[in-house]
């Protein structure tokens, strides 16, 4: 796996709070969360492969 990097976003605050929730509740860390979310996103709409080529 490729290493990864660090961005900075800007997230409505109800947006976040809703995010905390789901993330609470599945256990996982908010960034871990939006990681599972972009990669279903992606997959979703077949851009998986490509997104992984771009990290190589």
């Amino acid at each position: 796996m490729a290493s990864k990097k660090n961005y900075t976003f800007r997230f409505d605050p109800v947006m976040i709070d809703q995010l905390d929730i789901l993330a609470a509740q599945q256990r996982r860390s908010r960034t871990n969360m939006l990681e599972v979310i972009i990669e279903d996103f992606l997959k979703k709409n077949n851009h998986q492969d490509q997104a992984e080529k771009m990290n190589k």
